[in-house]
């Protein structure tokens, strides 16, 4: 009777062990899809970011000055100035 009850609980050991390891690999594998997907849709979000900050780069720069073309026009703007200056300090002293 003592043998029929190990070998009894020896089966249900050996099953429960199967069973746990069964459930566990399927609980791993369903994991990794989960995480697939929500890497698929993080990715997709980035691709979406990035598609609109090339469109914001491109708009800025068709729109914006840049640092170069902005010193040229207040070298200019400064010529002017001097000119018109120049033009003055010569009507002040009566020519």
């Amino acid at each position: 009777m003592a043998t029929d009850a190990a070998a009894i609980l020896s089966v249900y050991s050996g099953v429960l062990t199967l069973l746990i390891g069964v459930i566990g690999f399927f609980l791993v594998r369903t994991f990794k899809e989960l995480d697939n997907k929500v890497s698929a849709k993080e990715f997709e979000s980035t691709l979406r970011d990035i598609e609109k900050n090339t469109d914001d780069i491109r708009r800025i720069k068709d729109n914006y000055l840049t640092k170069d073309d902005f010193f040229r026009e207040q070298t200019k703007t400064e010529k002017k100035l001097d000119d018109m200056l120049k033009i003055l300090m010569d009507l002040s002293k009566g020519g």
